[in-house]
């Protein structure tokens, strides 16, 4: 009798790896669905988890506040989170797996945006592989600061000092975007999503009109 178990994935993770990522390719800009996602952690670090995520839908350049994605999964005592945050409840295992469902289900095959959005999605990534060994997202990735580097690289170069320091502040204040409930998941993906309006009407003016252009 052999001890090896293979793992065996729920059937939201199968159903979530069988979407066709790829639809919105050729769609139009305003036909495109996005899901626009802030995560809120204990810190910068490869061991520093996710306190809360926030997220919200945008079609036809539309954000629909009636959708929106309000998590909170663990907090490490002791941070300098902590002082930002508030103390905040440890999730169970169970209680985990729950919430990453109902992420992966609000998330679909969307286009992921979000502003420097590896870093986000790198901490999803280990935050439902700890969970579901071995889990990737598949999303498109679209990078707010990047498009807004691309479209205004020369003022960026010379007055903010690159693309490694346009932070969203910076970036909200230069579109007159308000910055409210900053440094909460929520509010942070409000902002990011009135800032990616601006970036897509922007793109039109440009003549890109489709998906893959952007890309």
């Amino acid at each position: 009798m052999s001890w090896f178990r293979r793992a065996v994935s729920p059937s939201f993770i199968k159903e979530y790896n069988h979407l066709d990522f790829n639809v919105w390719n050729k769609q139009s800009l305003q036909a495109s669905e996005f899901v626009i996602i802030d995560a809120e952690t204990t810190g910068l670090g490869k061991k520093d988890q996710i306190i809360t995520i926030g997220a919200m839908v945008m079609k036809g350049y539309e954000i629909d506040l009636r959708i929106l994605l309000d998590q909170t999964y663990s907090h490490e005592k002791g941070t300098d989170a902590a002082e930002i945050h508030g103390e905040l409840p440890q999730v169970s295992k169970k209680e985990k797996k729950v919430l990453i469902e109902e992420l992966l289900d609000f998330v679909g095959n969307r286009v992921i945006v979000g502003h420097h959005i590896s870093f986000d999605v790198s901490k999803v990534n280990q935050l439902i592989s700890s969970v579901y060994k071995g889990f990737k997202l598949k999303n498109q990735v679209i990078d707010t600061a990047q498009l807004l580097y691309r479209f205004n690289r020369d003022r960026y170069d010379n007055q903010v000092g690159g693309k490694s320091n346009l932070q969203l502040d910076i970036a909200c204040q230069d579109y007159g975007i308000p910055i409210e409930n900053r440094h909460t998941a929520l509010g942070d993906a409000y902002m990011t999503a009135q800032l990616l309006m601006h970036l897509l009407s922007l793109a039109t003016e440009k003549r890109i009109s489709t998906l893959s252009e952007l890309f």
